[in-house]
This record gives structure tokens, C-alpha cells and sequence, in this order.
């Protein structure tokens, strides 16, 4: 099928990756080099074109070669620079004085607050600085610069789960505790470390060990196989353990239930943990309504779940399934 409603979850996945890469090619290359359809320009589309005809006979194997063609350039060694955590996370138009003189390639990001804006850097800047005091914004600069620019592993995370890792990990480390919605549990984390992992062992819910989790670090899934239930996950202070399960789409239904199939695993297995307390939270930035905390879950949705993406809302549309 080359209908994206019909893809299955690999090709979800894949088009996903794809999406983003294209939008961050198309502006890196500038309005400049595309309105005058430069040679190299013209090149791609072609060369993108014809890898693009091939869904007529394999989807997952187009996905793949358009994905390739838009691979851009790593951003190499990054530059030290104060206030990075505060720039990706955004910073208040109101708070920031003569700091706005001092940030290269400003964005303005809105919020849910009409009358409060956040200024942040471009994504090729942020992906280009460092914070020489804390490993954690390298850590997910790394792994969304992985999205935009491997040559191979495209299935390990979407762009909106790489997005959502770098984000929460360092506002983690940053305020020392994560709060998804205002009336969502209060969890303490003083995030160190941004890590690849995986809570299941396999695609078998039941086979997973509490004990393996350090606490002050947060995992963003290991893919593939297939890891059921979340994307991100972590151990809190308190011994709560937390998975995070990000939803692109924008299917109220598919939303519904991914928050059923989360309430149903942590009432199952909790009263087998007397060392831990589970939680589930379901981010959709893509579906509409009030969040909600219902039992052991949290469901953010639409504008709540944009804000914590702080500065890298201003790619939010690329990050969509």
C-alpha cells in the first residue's frame, strides 16, 4: 500500500524518520536554493523522484532509499555554549533581558499562554552547541542527530521519541523532577545520563527486571525488536518506575487504546512489585482534548504534551506519523 493510513508499524516507523529528514534537508538547503532549483537541487528531486516510484512494489524498501537521499551531514564537534539546556527547553520572552542579543539563529516558539513566547535556537544550532556541564544535553543532541544524518539504523527511534528523550531528559537535570500536567504526579529526577536500553528483555511483557534500572538516568528505547509498553523509561528517587509511550498519530481511538493496554499491564504486574510503584504516561501532541490522570496513567495530550518538547516545538509539524 502507498496510502500512509494503511502502513503497517515499521513503515510508520520509516515514514516518520522520513518526514523529518526531508523538512530538515529542504531547510538547510533554504528557500534561496530551492526557489532557483540550483543542480544539486535538481539532482536530488530526481534522484528522489525515482527512489519515491519504487512504493508500487516495496514500501519499506522506498521508505528506505528516500530516507538515504535525504541524510544530511553530521554537525560534528559542538561548540560550548552557557544557557544550552535553557535554549533547548526555551526560554521565556519575558525572562530573557539582553539575552536575546546573545542568541545565535533566535526562534520564537509559541506556548498555550497567548501572552507568553519562548525563545529558543534553530535546530541545526542546537544541534551544533554543547553544555559543558551536563553530558545529558550531548547525550540527546547525539541521538537526534543519529535520526537526521545515520546511514543505517533507521527503526531504532522516530524523530518525535529522539525529540521527547533530549527534551525531558534535560529538563529533568535541570529542575530535578519531571511533571507531565499540572495535575500529574510530581517525579524526582535529577537526570545524569540520557542511555539506550530496554525495560523488556524481548516483545514478552512479562519478562522485564526492576533491579537493572539506575536511577538519575533516563532510557529511550533500544529498537528493533519491538519493545512493548513505552519509548522512554526511568527509576525515580522514590522507586518509581515510569514508561513513557509516544504516540505520533492522531487517532483519538488509537490513543484510547495505548491508555487501556498501559492500565491493564500495571494493574497486572504491580501486585507482583512490593520494591517499586509502576506508572504509565502517554504523550499524543497530535491528538486534541484535556489531559488526564486516570489511576496509574497520565494522558497528555495536544497542547500539553507540545509544551514539553519546549524549543523543539518549532519542528513539531516535521514529527508527526
Amino acid at each position: 500500500p502507498t496510502d500512509v493510513g494503511l502502513f503497517d508499524g515499521k513503515q510508520e516507523r520509516l515514514w516518520a524518520t522520513l518526514k523529518f529528514r526531508l523538512a530538515a534537508k529542504l531547510t538547510k538547503a533554504g528557500l534561496l536554493g530551492v526557489h532557483l532549483s540550483s543542480d544539486r537541487f535538481v539532482k536530488f528531486c530526481k534522484a528522489f523522484e525515482k527512489a519515491a516510484a519504487g512504493a508500487k512494489l516495496d514500501v519499506s524498501g522506498a521508505l528506505e532509499k528516500c530516507i538515504k537521499l535525504c541524510a544530511l551531514k553530521s554537525f560534528g564537534q559542538a561548540d560550548p555554549a552557557p544557557y544550552a539546556i535553557d535554549l533547548l527547553l526555551g526560554i521565556d520572552d519575558y525572562k530573557a533581558g539582553n539575552l536575546e542579543n546573545q542568541i545565535r539563529d533566535v526562534v520564537v516558539v509559541r506556548t498555550a499562554d497567548p501572552n507568553v513566547n519562548k525563545l529558543t535556537s534553530s535546530l541545526g544550532r542546537l544541534l551544533s552547541i554543547n553544555d559543558k556541564n551536563s553530558p545529558v544535553y550531548s547525550d540527546g543532541r547525539d541521538q537526534l542527530d543519529t535520526v537526521l544524518t545515520g546511514a543505517t539504523d533507521y527503526l531504532s527511534a522516530t524523530p518525535l521519541e529522539a525529540s521527547y528523550a533530549w527534551a525531558l531528559s534535560c529538563k529533568s537535570a535541570r529542575d530535578e523532577f519531571l511533571k507531565f500536567t499540572k495535575l500529574s504526579p510530581r517525579f524526582k529526577i535529577e537526570c545524569e545520563r540520557l542511555n539506550r536500553g530496554r525495560f523488556f528483555k524481548g516483545q514478552d511483557d512479562t519478562d522485564y527486571d526492576v533491579q537493572q534500572l539506575k536511577k538519575n538516568v533516563i532510557y529511550y528505547v533500544d529498537e528493533p525488536p519491538t519493545h512493548p509498553r513505552a519509548d522512554i523509561f526511568f527509576r525515580t528517587e522514590d522507586d518509581d518506575v515510569v514508561l513513557i509511550d509516544v504516540y505520533g498519530g492522531g487517532r483519538s481511538k488509537t490513543l484510547n487504546d495505548k491508555n487501556r493496554t498501559l492500565t491493564d499491564w500495571i494493574a497486572r504486574e504491580q501486585p507482583d512489585q512490593d520494591q517499586v510503584t509502576f506508572h504509565g504516561v502517554v504523550l499524543a501532541p497530535f491528538v486534541n482534548g484535556e489531559s488526564n490522570t486516570t489511576g496509574a496513567v497520565t494522558v497528555v495530550r495536544g497542547e500539553d504534551a507540545l509544551g514539553l518538547l519546549g524549543g523543539l516545538r518549532q519542528v513539531s509539524r516535521w514529527l508527526g506519523t
